[in-house]
């Protein structure tokens, strides 16, 4: 299962109701260092290619962990939002599903590789490596990112489709009111869906599904 957070807010309602995510262009994530071109070409063309494969993709990210206490306060309001669980194996319309690597440095980048890599067809692979290295600070989020091809490079991201069913549990924040929750129980009423509630645990900092 990958997970994914959400605030509850007519934009994450729609997402439930339509079965549709958002995928965001590299550029408009909110870490500075994130898929950016951290290292120098000494062929500009490999720089100016960088930039426009990065100009091309959209990112959609999931976590492994649905029981963070960072993530449901950074992506899920403070806990008044929702985590959803969907089955990655049915995740038919994806380009690269890619697990993130944390570091403290900047990734060792190759110049020959990658001149290489282009003349022999395969540079998205290593491009892939460029758009899915983050600082170790981050580890906490356990990050898998899905990404996708954009046909309006001027776009910011892009909407896509999850295939119907593919969502199998909802988890409700540990702050979230009884009438939100219900207003997402009745919007997946029909799809068989798993409902939890999360609980602060009574014996140590950890949050518990119920």
């Amino acid at each position: 299962m990958l997970y994914k957070y959400f605030a509850y807010n007519e934009n994450s309602l729609s997402c439930l109701l339509n079965y549709e995510l958002w995928a965001s262009k590299p550029t408009e994530f909110n870490d500075p260092f994130d898929s950016l071109l951290t290292i120098e070409f000494s062929n500009n063309n490999i720089t100016e290619l960088f930039k426009n494969y990065t100009q091309s993709k959209a990112v959609c990210c999931f976590s492994k962990k649905m029981d963070s206490i960072l993530m449901w306060s950074h992506y899920a309001d403070s806990h008044k939002g929702f985590c959803i669980a969907i089955d990655c194996q049915e995740l038919e319309n994806s380009d690269i599903l890619s697990d993130v690597n944390y570091s403290d440095n900047f990734l060792d980048v190759d110049h020959e590789c990658f001149l290489h890599s282009h003349k022999e067809g395969t540079v998205n692979k290593e491009w892939q490596r460029l758009l899915t290295q983050k600082y170790i600070d981050w580890k906490y989020e356990e990050e898998v990112r899905l990404i996708l091809q954009l046909v309006d490079p001027q776009a910011k991201g892009k909407c896509f489709s999850l295939p119907q069913g593919s969502i199998k549990e909802i988890y409700f924040g540990c702050k979230m009111n009884d009438k939100n929750k219900n207003n997402i129980r009745k919007i997946m009423e029909s799809k068989n869906v798993t409902f939890y509630d999360m609980k602060k645990s009574q014996n140590n900092f950890k949050l518990e599904k119920i």
